[in-house]
């Protein structure tokens, strides 16, 4: 006969130090064997009770799970949905477009913030505008795969004409193709 995890009400078998799988990953990571569980129906409970009636300013931040970009989710019916964009429908009707976004007001949709008063349909392009404005779009020395910061950037410019691309691109540690980019604008634009 197989042993079972050593907490009361658990049945599945035991993985090491008394515990099954679930309850050992949750003593590694919390300190305790039953710390960090949600449970079933709590977030919804949380958006009726909570979130819907919340009028306040401040960022309500969604204590439960998390898309991998950091936005908030729960399960609604039986699928797994956005709250920013569950609750932008319920506060302000279906989205002129599907393609239109829940989009923040505050810029703190990927930390998870699900006030309502944040939210309103836009756009991509006007979504991407206020990320500019809110300073969260991921561009230049903020986006992951950079490999030059600002400083840099200008720095080559200041060389242009003065030294090859070809020099140039070597002392950056970058391609020729990007350093003409560079170079001629199409890449780090703004600056």
């Amino acid at each position: 006969m197989k042993k079972v995890c050593s907490l009361e009400g658990c049945t599945r078998v035991l993985q090491s130090r008394g515990l099954c799988s679930g309850h050992l990953f949750r003593l590694r990571k919390h300190g305790s064997p039953t710390a960090g569980r949600t449970f079933q129906g709590e977030p919804a409970r949380f958006y009726r009770e909570v979130v819907l009636p919340y009028e306040g300013d401040d960022c309500l931040i969604w204590p439960f799970g998390r898309s991998d970009t950091g936005y908030a989710t729960m399960t609604a019916g039986d699928k797994c949905v956005i709250v920013s964009r569950y609750l932008c429908k319920e506060a302000h009707g279906e989205p002129p477009t599907p393609k239109h976004h829940a989009a923040h007001s505050c810029g703190k949709g990927k930390q998870g913030c699900v006030t309502k008063g944040h939210l309103s349909w836009k756009t991509k392009a006007e979504n991407e505008a206020d990320k500019l404005k809110h300073g969260t779009k991921a561009r230049g020395e903020r986006h992951g795969s950079a490999k030059l910061t600002e400083q840099q950037v200008r720095s080559m410019r200041a060389l242009k004409g003065l030294e090859s691309n070809a020099v140039i691109a070597q002392r950056y540690g970058i391609s020729e193709r990007q350093t003409k980019l560079i170079l001629n604008g199409g890449s780090w634009s703004w600056l």
